[in-house]
């Protein structure tokens, strides 16, 4: 009986260690990648629209020197707000599927009102092909904004039509997960009680040994990752979301690894309680 009370004990905490797993994923999933509040919190941390701000004005350089145009034709064809809202609005396609609106016409309105304020101040006459030349100059311009803010090409508005759906789809198994894990891990450990309810060290050692493996796994499974993967070289399409995603994963890794140490010691600190209490006892029975 004895034997039989120590096998399910055993399997009872190996059930522990996937469920509390399971439980560290889902926390990761609804708190960090299915959390839009927390998307934009750490787009302001990482000062994602600076970093496309500055992104196209150095674009817009690049053709100003081209033009033979004053360079402060490209000042002030947008506004910071404008950025936000326009980087915020990719953001809301992914997790809520709206529709992308990017502020391509104001820039274009802007650039062209410089244009023509130039043109007139210069008292300059325009043929058809110097006006073709302005229309094309217009377009990269429009172009390069819509580029760094990420909304450029048809593949661009694929990709986050497919990030919708595939929120979409996790936010759908989340749901269904709901409550189940925890709701397990009420009846685990009442299991583990129950067949250890003669000797309620039994049960702190098993948990201690639960959580001693949860937390060597996890620190073993974080330092896989960084050891494997150099997270630092990984590209998207734009340095801004670069900088976003890899500050984005290593905080969840980072956050990882501690809970990893949390459970180590927990782990460790139930195990050698528990001997100890036992130690204490078994002397007191010996007396």
């Amino acid at each position: 009986m004895k034997v039989i009370r120590i096998i399910v004990s055993i399997l009872l905490s190996f059930c522990l260690v996937i469920i509390v797993g399971i439980i560290l994923g889902k926390n990761i999933l609804e708190n960090r990648i299915l959390n839009k509040n927390y998307i934009l919190d750490k787009m302001n941390e990482t000062e994602v629209y600076l970093q496309v701000s500055r992104a196209v004005t150095d674009g817009f350089e690049n053709y100003i020197y081209q033009s033979g145009l004053p360079e402060d034709t490209i000042k002030d064809l947008y506004t910071e707000d404008m950025i936000k809202n326009d980087v915020n609005s990719l953001i809301d396609s992914m997790y809520d599927g709206t529709e992308i609106k990017i502020s391509d016409d104001i820039v274009k309105n802007n650039l062209d009102s410089k244009i023509n304020s130039y043109v007139e101040s210069q008292g300059l006459k325009l043929n058809n092909q110097g006006r073709e030349n302005i229309e094309q100059f217009e377009d990269l311009i429009v172009e390069e904004y819509k580029i760094n803010v990420n909304s450029s090409s048809n593949i661009a508005q694929s990709m986050y039509s497919d990030l919708h759906s595939i929120i979409t789809n996790l936010q759908k198994i989340n749901k269904k997960i709901g409550i189940w894990p925890y709701l397990a891990l009420t009846i685990v450990i009442i299991f583990l009680v129950l067949i250890n309810i003669k000797d309620i060290l039994n049960v702190i050692c098993f948990m201690g040994i639960s959580s001693l493996s949860l937390g060597v796994l996890i620190k073993m499974g974080v330092n896989l990752i960084f050891e494997n993967f150099n997270i630092d070289n990984f590209v998207l399409f734009s340095q801004a979301m670069t900088n976003l995603v890899i500050n984005i994963i290593k905080e969840i890794l980072y956050n990882l690894s501690d809970r990893g140490t949390l459970f180590i010691v927990c782990g460790i600190i139930g195990i050698v309680v528990s001997s100890i209490l036992k130690g204490f006892t078994k002397q007191k029975i010996d007396k």
